[in-house]
């Protein structure tokens, strides 16, 4: 028979605690990097593997953007060619302290059939080149933190509807080498029985130790066929209670919205970007 698990706590495990949190704050302030420069980061070496035109175009104008590189200014050079067919085309290259006059001649050149890629030869086709991309690292960090927060949430609101309700003894703390917020975090070592009498060990990773020192046993769960599985109550990001009978109660409302805000504004906020600039 399994257990109904409030929709709250649901919401709680799948986004509240440090990994989770920290995650969605560290992918959203990343993505925000992202947009600025990563997404204008120039990839034409992709198309210029191969066979490249060169032909004789003229400036229209150069302009100094709002960005810069080690304080010089990315500047925009726009210009106009004639392809190989006969077709006049115009594009924008950019160049760091580099401009033509209006007027000026230059060298242009394209992948052979994709005159839409053309460049005055020695710029970029966009903005910064490709060595920007070093401020994905951030965003990329977080979504790591996103995906392995996540998958604990799944776990635990599976444990909580399915999982065996238990009591685990405290019976190792060990300091480990890391902080969060310049506080140790600990490995606690609880040990518990499985149905067939076999004892078990459930650990647990926290600086907040207390919520799991206050009781001699600490209610677990476990998955009957795979006692490894196993979460510790108090060690969820809501308050959960469970009672005797298996009713579960804990998370408010209020506590789920909170844990929600900064998920919805990350993919609210830069999905509605990313809509607007395919749009």
């Amino acid at each position: 028979m399994f257990r109904t698990v409030p929709i709250s706590i649901k919401i709680t495990n799948v986004f509240g605690g440090f990994l989770n949190q920290f995650g969605w704050l560290f992918f959203g302030f990343g993505m925000i990097f992202f947009w600025i420069f990563g997404a204008k980061a120039d990839f034409s070496f992709i198309h210029f593997r191969g066979e490249v035109v060169t032909v004789q175009g003229i400036s229209l104008g150069a302009y100094e953007t709002s960005y810069s590189s080690n304080e010089v200014p990315v500047v925009e050079n726009l210009f106009k060619f004639t392809d190989s067919f006969g077709d006049e085309w115009q594009g924008i290259s950019y160049a760091t302290g580099r401009y033509y006059n209006e007027g000026d001649e230059v060298t242009v050149e394209y992948p052979k059939g994709k005159p839409e890629y053309a460049r005055i030869q020695g710029m970029r086709i966009s903005m910064f080149g490709p060595w920007v991309l070093f401020v994905t690292i951030f965003p990329l960090i977080g979504l790591m933190f996103i995906v392995f927060g996540f998958k604990l949430g799944l776990k635990a609101n599976r444990l909580l509807k399915k999982g065996i309700i238990t009591q685990g003894k405290l019976v190792k703390k060990e300091r480990t080498q890391t902080e969060i917020n310049e506080q140790p975090v600990y490995k606690l070592t609880f040990i518990f029985k499985d149905r067939l009498g076999y004892e078990q060990e459930a650990i647990v990773k926290t600086y907040r130790t207390h919520e799991l020192e206050d009781d001699k046993y600490e209610t677990l769960l476990f998955m009957e066929n795979n006692p490894e599985k196993v979460i510790l109550a108090d060690a969820l990001p809501g308050k959960v209670k469970i009672d005797e009978s298996g009713i579960i109660a804990g998370t408010s409302g209020s506590k789920a919205l909170a844990v929600s805000i900064l998920p919805l504004v990350s993919i609210i906020g830069h999905g509605g970007y990313f809509m607007a600039m395919i749009g």
